[in-house]
């Protein structure tokens, strides 16, 4: 549909994640800079968010790397060093999810970097959230499975599981609904950790771009051409309607329910545009099209000359009907 053969497509993809696995160091490079230096911003992107914890960005440099590795997909080192990476990230939950299920302090939250009691939606000062832990779980189960193609699809299925919890708290912070945020009293996650996640979690997914649930999102036909290009959209236009809502019903613009019956509205509106206005796909159908009256007429061409050179050799084979005296 794209015009792209199989190989370019599946070196586009990794290309992709090969970026958002560096964005992802540069994100933790950055908050750990935050932490040394002090910097409110970094740590919290916008006052009275909550801060990433100094123990989460220290280790999600880890997945990038590990990801980046599998860019070389031929290399056994670099798969044994993914495969090495993945045990660090499985290992780093276990302490800190360790203290909230028996209510323990080992003393590793304040080891390098101290945060002052009372943070914004902070539990216990330089925690990491519940939700992080059972990420950094998830994830390096998920790109320890994918170096074996049979597991691919249940590593593919750990990471879609892992962007739904990181997608909650994002929706959260979009909406101003403190409750998706967190669990309870619990350490909440930052915005820029949700974001993180989500880069990771999409970052894996391109692993093996033609292999399980992803074969259908990058084939070459009309359903994955149109899937690619309605995804953003199906993501994006909810977020944004909703938000208008929120901040329409803030400033008594609208009540609750007209603001629902606005919101559909354009949602319907938006969405049947999106599905309408598609003059791309009438080309690609068109190309298609075009491609397969050719292809029919060349072997009915092909057929009729094999047809006729058939009956020419039979007629040269025949004998003679005078015999040599």
């Amino acid at each position: 549909m794209g015009g792209k053969s199989t190989s370019d497509a599946t070196r586009t993809n990794f290309s992709y994640g090969l970026l958002f696995g560096l964005f992802a160091i540069a994100m933790g490079v950055a908050v750990l800079a935050g932490w040394l230096f002090d910097i409110p911003g970094l740590k919290s992107v916008l006052p009275g968010f909550v801060t990433m914890k100094p123990t989460r960005p220290s280790v999600s440099s880890s997945p990038g790397c590990r990801w980046r590795c599998w860019t070389a997909q031929n290399a056994s080192v670099l798969r044994g060093i993914c495969r090495g990476f993945a045990r660090a990230s499985r290992r780093c939950w276990r302490p800190h999810l360790c203290q909230y299920l028996f209510g323990v302090d080992f003393g590793i939250d304040q080891l390098i970097f101290r945060e002052a009691a009372g943070a914004v939606g902070t539990l216990a000062p330089g925690r990491m959230a519940p939700a992080a832990a059972v990420n950094f779980l998830l994830l390096g189960c998920a790109i320890f499975l994918a170096s074996f193609r049979r597991a691919v699809p249940v590593a593919q299925r750990l990471v879609l599981l892992t962007g739904l919890i990181d997608l909650l708290p994002l929706v959260g912070y979009v909406y101003g609904a403190t409750a998706l945020i967190g669990i309870g009293q619990y350490t909440q996650m930052a915005v820029h950790t949700a974001v993180l996640f989500i880069l990771l979690s999409l970052g894996v997914l391109l692993l093996h771009p033609a292999d399980g649930l992803m074969r259908t999102v990058t084939s070459d036909t009309i359903g994955g051409w149109l899937l690619r290009r309605l995804a953003p959209f199906i993501v994006g236009v909810p977020l944004i309607l909703g938000r208008l809502r929120v901040q329409g019903e803030q400033r008594n613009l609208f009540n609750g329910p007209l603001g629902v019956a606005l919101m559909m509205v354009a949602m319907m509106l938006i969405l049947m545009g999106l599905s309408l206005d598609r003059p791309c796909l009438n080309r690609n159908n068109a190309e298609r099209k075009l491609a397969e009256n050719q292809l029919r007429d060349s072997e009915m061409r092909y057929r009729r000359l094999f047809e006729a050179a058939k009956d020419g050799v039979c007629s040269s084979m025949q004998r003679p009907a005078w015999s040599p005296t």
